[in-house]
């Protein structure tokens, strides 16, 4: 029977054109995770004017998008 040595297998490997497409696809993965987050940060300052709210209403209602966008991704990771 043959032995295989995974970690000298992975060791051994050339970065190829497949290594490329998964790390763009992680890549532009973590741009779309943080892009809701991101508009938030910036649509934030018009909203506080508009709905008369002070800076610490901001910051709850900004703390509660993000635990709200974590709870969603462990309900997904946990419903699967």
């Amino acid at each position: 029977m043959r032995t295989i040595r995974v970690s000298e297998m992975i060791d051994e490997q050339k970065f190829n054109r497949f290594h490329l497409q998964i790390l763009l696809c992680c890549i532009f993965i973590i741009i779309c995770d943080g892009y809701d987050m991101f508009m938030l940060g910036t649509i934030l300052p018009s909203l506080m004017t508009e709905w008369k709210i002070t800076a610490v209403e901001a910051g709850l209602f900004s703390d509660l998008c993000f635990v709200w966008n974590d709870d969603r991704r462990v309900s997904l990771w946990t419903n699967s």
